[in-house]
């Protein structure tokens, strides 16, 4: 019995640009990538051990493919390339990669990076329940880890790519790494570059647009502002209790999509990551000179 089975990965990072690629790949003749992006399959073990506080975790779990059978079903397409595209394949790096080696094979894996200061002010306008400062919601990724909420709420973490890059790279013949900051320059070029990459046919696309961008601030979350109810309930809670209380309450009420980060909050982040972007750099030899504003590269 022949099972047809995803044959190139789309492995993140968040918010780096996975979802406007998976989304020109998929307009593609020859090319499959299931409908809402990410089966995260090969993290599903993972995901269902996350704490029943996380806000997200009925929405990942209405959308993660967790049985062989169906994912194989999922990719029983006449398509020519299959891909999945899941961004917790690149942090979950060290369970994944064996995991597809032995399900798949060496396949060609296409990551995408962006300037992991830039990454992160988007990351923090996308995430749930994100009420405070962006200070205070990485002070709250070590509670958010040892409550077992899934990775996504790691915001700063999500942000240190060497090893996990370094890893795919070491595992896979094909790699192919794009960087966001000039793939939102000339999508066009990166996409057609991508398609040689995979062995698929020259296809132009007439439009090129961003995909998944953070979310804007509702009316709702408007109001509650202006009675200050975040005030309240910091009053009214200890911090632990506060991060659940209010991460339930606001899952669906998103906030102002313009943060800007302080100079000091811009340096400490800049200092955090200048050394995975030096390996990045000279032990991978990316060209990441796009992340000039952030880094002395």
């Amino acid at each position: 019995m022949n099972i047809k089975q995803a044959n190139f990965f789309i492995v993140g990072a968040a918010k780096a640009g996975t979802s406007s690629l998976a989304k020109y790949l998929s307009s593609h003749q020859d090319i499959y990538i299931p409908d809402g992006k990410e089966p995260m399959y090969f993290v599903g073990d993972i995901l269902r051990k996350m704490s029943k506080k996380d806000p997200m975790r009925s929405d990942i779990l209405s959308r993660l493919i967790y049985e062989k059978e169906e994912y194989y079903a999922l990719y029983n397409v006449p398509s020519i390339f299959r891909g999945d595209a899941s961004v917790h394949y690149l942090y979950h790096y060290e369970s994944v990669i064996p995991k597809i080696k032995k399900m798949i094979g060496d396949v060609p894996i296409i990551i995408m990076l962006r300037d992991p200061v830039e990454r992160i002010v988007s990351h923090y306008n996308y995430l749930p329940g994100c009420k405070g400062d962006l200070e205070e919601e990485i002070n709250n990724e070590k509670y958010r880890k040892d409550a077992g909420y899934n990775s996504f709420w790691l915001l700063k973490e999500y942000g240190y790519y060497y090893e996990s890059v370094k890893s795919y790279m070491t595992n896979f013949s094909k790699v192919k790494v794009i960087i966001f900051d000039d793939f939102i320059i000339d999508p066009e070029k990166y996409y057609l570059e991508c398609l040689s990459f995979l062995g698929a046919s020259e296809k132009k696309l007439y439009k090129y647009d961003v995909h998944n961008k953070s979310r804007q601030q509702t009316y709702v979350m408007k109001i509650l502002k202006s009675i200050k109810f975040d005030f309240l309930v910091k009053s009214m809670l200890s911090n632990r209790f506060r991060i659940v209380i209010s991460d339930k309450f606001s899952y669906f009420l998103y906030k102002n999509p313009n943060l800007i980060l302080n100079n000091r909050m811009r340096k400490y982040l800049q200092k955090e990551y200048r050394e995975d972007v030096r390996k990045l750099r000279d032990c991978l030899n990316l060209d990441v000179s796009s992340w000039k504003q952030n880094f002395d590269i």
